[in-house]
């Protein structure tokens, strides 16, 4: 070992310093700053991971932004939902109609020019099964009053409905707010119901 190393090292703030111990705080401080460089490219790369899902996910939505409900016919007991993307849509489903009129509100919903036999009030509907670029559908809806309202005709009107976008991916929209996804696992029992059984009617009359 060369003397220098054996020697006991001079440092102004320290004073005299053994050489072990020196080159130990030495090789704390590279650690620390090696943690601290992998601190620093880990968060940059969760902000990059979430800028890039971000973008991602507002690239998905761009087509079911632009399906929208037009609720300036609500008073008269219709409303119109557009496919105004340059691609169609599928499996149009209304969900819910929620109707205000004055402090009443609605308890139930039903659209006459869509009701299943045996069926009053829906739940959900699916009004159509493609919508092309630029369609447009219109449909009436009755909301069933707990009382007599004060005004014949509502006075607000809320419609959640889903649909299918042309990649494949299912979405939730009420009103004017932003789309929403939905998964497969939370697709909603009645859809799946009802697909089974119209494609359990689809088999037995091929097989007649």
């Amino acid at each position: 070992m060369s003397s220098w190393l054996a020697a006991d090292i001079d440092l102004w703030w320290f004073g005299p310093t053994d050489a072990d111990v020196f080159a130990a705080w030495g090789q704390v401080l590279g650690a620390a700053f090696t943690l601290a460089a992998v601190l620093v490219a880990l968060s940059v790369s969760v902000v990059d991971g979430r800028r890039w899902r971000a973008e991602r996910r507002d690239q998905e939505v761009t087509q079911a932004r632009l399906v929208l409900v037009d609720l300036t016919e609500a008073r008269s007991f219709r409303l119109v939902i557009t496919n105004h993307s340059a691609s169609p849509v599928m499996h149009l489903t209304v969900e819910n109609v929620q109707a205000w009129s004055g402090g009443v509100r609605s308890t139930r919903w039903v659209l006459p020019e869509w009701l299943y036999p045996g069926e009053l009030w829906h739940q959900s509907v699916r009004i159509q099964e493609v919508m092309a670029p630029g369609d447009a559908i219109s449909f009436k809806y009755n909301p069933e009053w707990p009382e007599v309202p004060d005004h014949p005709f509502p006075t607000a009107v809320s419609v959640t409905y889903s649909f299918t976008d042309a990649a494949g991916l299912r979405w939730r929209r009420t009103d004017y707010e932003e789309p929403e996804r939905v998964l497969a696992q939370q697709t909603p029992r009645w859809f799946r119901r009802r697909r089974g059984q119209s494609s359990s009617g689809t088999q037995a009359g091929s097989a007649e």
